[in-house]
């Protein structure tokens, strides 16, 4: 059987990714797809709207065969690193192709920034440290040098999100040699960002930003997807999502832990004021993309927040430290990684891809697993219990995810010892045709 791998989020499904679906069935010609998902967060720095069992379900309604977890670490990661992950899944499930969305549909060209970019030449990071040294972001720094040397309209391609993404998809292929064959399709409907309801397609974005409005969507969306989102609502009709901002009160309480060592270890060693700032910012820097200057940043806005000078909300605290340098994703991504505690010591375990976590799949899917299964060579996870201590940091993000949820609207979601435990309601579906 030849497998198709699609990386997604599906926050949540709609009629773009039933068509991306459908036109990756055939342009890959393959017999299954495995959709490698976010889980419980996602890569703009936010919990998904939905938790990851119900977009499993979704997807599975929809046209995925099998569909696999991309673990928090991964999914709250840089574009790099979350390719990192995703790839490493496809390879070590024998993944024959990958299909991702662009705004450029051709492959050639992104298979060319990719390849210029791994081989790192010489040329490359001396146009690239020029453009940094004059205060530029890493993002724009490293259109301009791709521009100088590729040409604009190699350069204009990476200004685009979906392409940024497909780059390090083909990147993390290259770099590991993996046997796998990337295509792409043109993504359709309004752009990443856009949330205009004009058109045959919404995006993600619009979606989400129709249901805080309380807005009709059902033309944008499959029936699955609709029926399960319904099923959110409570008794006077608004929908029982979480968003980022339900977060803030474990981030201010995260932040004034470490305010409080901070201020803790500045009193036991009776140093002066800015001592207990420089052990702020140190602590800040055991989280990956955190630099000294961010880290400050942080730390002046924190006493703030902590003190009650100001009353911050999630997103207004990233609003608050982002600059030039910082996207406003990168920031949000950082803030929920010091929620979950993931700091680079406990992110080590993810240099290399740990274990393979199972969200559920159909009779096809089942019949792939079974073929490949003898010689994967990592866990192959689908029972939580049984790999507790491999699957922590994961467990730990679920439970704050249904936590926060719990408190928001009074509904509980089965943590993943449970759902794993009951995955036969995912499994055997009836295959889509």
């Amino acid at each position: 059987m030849k497998a198709l791998g699609i990386i997604c989020e599906y926050n949540p499904l709609h009629n773009g990714h039933i068509y991306h679906i459908q036109e990756a069935l055939h342009l890959s010609n393959a017999d299954c797809i495995i959709a490698i998902m976010s889980g419980d967060y996602v890569q703009r720095g936010e919990p998904a709207i939905l938790d990851k069992y119900t977009r499993t379900q979704i997807a599975l309604d929809c046209g995925a065969d099998f569909v696999v977890e991309l673990p928090a670490y991964y999914a709250l990661s840089s574009a790099e690193c979350f390719a990192k992950g995703a790839l490493s899944i496809c390879h070590a499930l024998y993944v024959d192709s990958i299909c991702f969305g662009s705004e450029c549909n051709h492959i050639d060209m992104l298979q060319t920034i990719a390849e210029f970019l791994v081989n790192d030449s010489t040329d490359y990071k001396n146009s690239l440290k020029k453009y940094l040294t004059l205060g530029n972001s890493f993002a724009k720094s490293r259109n301009m040098a791709v521009t100088d040397i590729l040409g604009a309209n190699y350069g204009k391609i990476l200004e685009e999100p979906n392409n940024i993404l497909g780059v390090e998809y083909i990147k993390a292929i290259l770099k590991n040699n993996y046997n796998i064959k990337p295509l792409t399709i043109i993504r359709t409907g309004n752009g990443y960002n856009n949330y205009s309801d004009k058109g045959t397609y919404l995006s993600a974005s619009g979606i989400r930003e129709a249901l805080k409005k309380n807005k009709p969507i059902d033309s944008y969306i499959p029936q699955s997807t609709l029926q399960l989102i319904e099923t959110y609502k409570n008794q006077s009709q608004d929908h029982n999502f979480i968003h980022a901002d339900d977060f803030s009160s474990f981030l201010l309480f995260q932040l004034s832990n470490i305010l409080f060592e901070a201020e803790n270890n500045k009193y036991q060693a009776s140093q002066t004021v800015s001592s207990a700032k420089n052990y702020f910012v140190q602590y800040m820097m055991r989280f990956i993309d955190v630099t000294p200057d961010l880290a400050a940043s942080i730390y002046n806005h924190a006493i703030q927040w902590y003190t009650g000078s100001c009353n911050y909300s999630f997103s207004s605290f990233a609003e608050s430290i982002k600059t030039k340098n910082y996207a406003l994703s990168r920031i949000k991504r950082i803030l929920f990684r010091i929620i979950l505690g993931f700091d680079k010591e406990k992110s080590i375990q993810y240099d290399t891809l740990p274990y393979i976590k199972i969200l559920g799949f159909n009779q096809k899917g089942r019949t792939y697993l079974k073929s490949i299964k003898k010689s994967v060579s990592i866990p192959i996870v689908t029972k939580t219990a049984d790999y507790k201590d491999l699957l922590f940091m994961d467990i730990h993000a679920a439970n704050i995810y249904n936590y926060v949820y719990k408190m928001q609207h009074d509904i509980l979601i089965l943590n993943d010892y449970v759902q794993s435990g009951n995955m036969s309601s995912r499994l055997f579906r009836k295959d889509n045709t």
